[in-house]
């Protein structure tokens, strides 16, 4: 069964996100293409692809590195620290404008789950916590090392690097960045309790833990405009062996977040991850997520999302339908979404499975 929008559906109407106007609100989520050439730069093909997709509302490209330190998870992955990077950026911005899309570069530094053999240089991050993971090397796979500990210094120039590989971005043409503080990267291992175990004012408290990204967004915002910028984060996902201490449930953070967006006048461009949710009650995922959120849990976020009024679009993500056990991620996939969209868990008919 094919399903099909109506002409009349929200999700095909325009909306205004900052500075970028975006013809519907069927965004494409960022999605690692691993097709880069070895010094980071963006394939020939790259423009051809995202052209392609360019009837989405906006497109937020792969993960794309700061700086050839930022790099070294997996291999050919982008990156924007170049002129060569730039100009090839150039090109595919301009391939994507020339079929009506938008675009912003999403913007990463991958800290502990770079791979020497990979990146080409030490491995860093918050404290020396390992991720008990394996990376596809060269040779084959091998378990991630121990991070070597931030200094301050390096601290401040990892922010740099993310401000000027915004500038880049936008010199190349593209409509903004989304810079990545999710999926246990290094901006979400700074946020982590658990990884983060530093003393100084990066460490230690939730308002220590989360100066760095907030750094990077005040620097990004000052350099290119805040109405540019966006910001992915994914509180309590598990992903890249992420560990948190949760002792506050899901509720008060999140309206802790939404009532700051509200005040700040803010959007919300919301990425349903499923993989966020307990591989117990969504098994069709990439990358499984031990200990994820349960479905009430789910929805409460959904729910609560909708009843903040601040979200603007939606990307559904990492659905593996080969993996489904007779559908049922992905019809709780669909359900989430219809929480989003206003609907209740009471009213959802009850299913015999």
């Amino acid at each position: 069964m094919t399903f099909q929008l109506g002409e009349n559906s929200a999700l095909l109407k325009p909306v205004q996100v900052g500075d970028t106007v975006a013809a519907n609100r069927i965004f494409m989520a960022p999605l690692t293409r691993t097709r880069a050439e070895p010094d980071a730069t963006p394939s020939e093909l790259a423009a051809t692809y995202y052209a392609q997709r360019a009837s989405a509302g906006l497109i937020i490209s792969e993960a794309t590195a700061v700086s050839r330190g930022a790099n070294g998870a997996y291999g050919n992955t982008p990156g924007m620290y170049t002129d060569r990077h730039q100009q090839r950026w150039a090109e595919i911005a301009d391939a994507v404008h020339a079929e009506g899309g938008r675009m912003f570069v999403q913007l990463w530094h991958v800290g502990r789950m770079a791979h020497p053999d990979i990146s080409g240089v030490e491995t860093v991050g918050p404290s020396p916590v390992a991720a008990q993971l394996s990376a596809h090397t060269p040779e084959g796979k091998k378990p991630l090392p121990v991070p070597r500990a931030l200094t301050t210094e390096e601290i401040a120039a990892i922010v740099d690097d993310f401000r000027a590989a915004a500038r880049r971005a936008i010199d190349a043409g593209m409509d903004g960045v989304e810079i990545h503080s999710a999926n246990g990267y290094l901006l979400h291992e700074f946020l982590s309790d658990v990884v983060n175990q530093r003393t100084d004012v990066y460490g230690g408290s939730a308002q220590n833990r989360a100066r760095v990204t907030a750094e990077v967004v005040e620097a990004v915002a000052a350099e290119i405009g805040p109405q540019r910028v966006g910001l992915r984060i994914s509180p309590g996902n598990g992903a890249g062996d992420m560990r948190e201490i949760d002792e506050t449930g899901i509720a008060t953070p999140l309206n802790t977040f939404l009532e700051k967006v509200a005040a700040a006048n803010g959007m919300l461009h919301v990425s349903l991850d499923v993989d966020f949710l307990d591989p117990s009650v969504a098994p069709a995922v990439g990358t499984t997520v031990p200990g994820g959120a349960t479905v009430r849990e789910g929805h409460l976020v959904m729910e609560m999302l909708h009843d903040s009024g601040l979200m603007t679009s939606l990307d559904l993500v990492e659905l593996n339908p080969f993996l489904d056990e007779r559908g049922r991620t992905a019809q709780l996939m669909v359900d989430l979404a219809a929480s989003a969209f206003g609907r209740r868990v009471f009213d959802r008919p009850t299913r015999a499975y």
